[in-house]
């Protein structure tokens, strides 16, 4: 699928809320970026993400429509977030939202919460709300293997498991 996001929001702030979540300095500025995500021309997700200013200052300025922020974070400031937490979970969308990802009413949403670290050290709090219906998470696991999770799009279990031969 072509990836591309559409930039609703960008400036520096300090958010009490997120700082607490990261366990760093209340008053610790950030770089608040909204995103709309697309996939296909498609709206995706929702994507709002605080990252340190001291590290993404750099982001303000940048166009994102193409590129992802890890990249850019990576080629203009030389960070790579490459380790991190992320919670997902199932929540009931919004009139707002189900207007800005084209869903109809009842549709569901998939929540990830994630933790960014760059040398262990918590630098992102990302929220992202992504359509149920374009996207789930396969969890396999056999009585010799460990539990293995993967990102899958949003076809029905069985069609994953027989692949495209069926």
């Amino acid at each position: 699928m072509r990836q591309r996001s559409e930039v609703v929001a960008r400036r520096s702030c300090r958010d009490a809320a997120v700082a607490d979540r990261l366990g760093i300095d209340a008053d610790t500025e950030f770089v608040y970026l909204e995103r709309v995500r697309y996939a296909d021309e498609e709206p995706l997700a929702l994507d709002r993400t605080w990252l340190l200013a001291t590290l993404a200052r750099s982001l303000l300025d940048v166009d994102l429509t193409a590129t992802g922020v890890y990249a850019e974070l990576a080629s203009r400031a030389g960070v790579r977030i490459a380790e991190g937490r992320e919670r997902i979970y199932a929540v009931a969308s919004t009139t707002e939202q189900r207007r800005r990802l084209g869903l109809g009413r009842g549709a569901a949403l998939l929540a990830i919460d994630r933790i960014g670290r760059v040398d262990g050290d918590p630098v992102e709090w990302r929220e992202t709300l992504v359509r149920g219906d374009r996207f789930s998470v396969v969890a396999t696991w056999t009585s010799h293997t460990p539990y293995h999770m993967a990102v899958a799009d949003g076809a029905p279990l069985e069609s994953a498991q027989r692949g495209p031969a069926g």
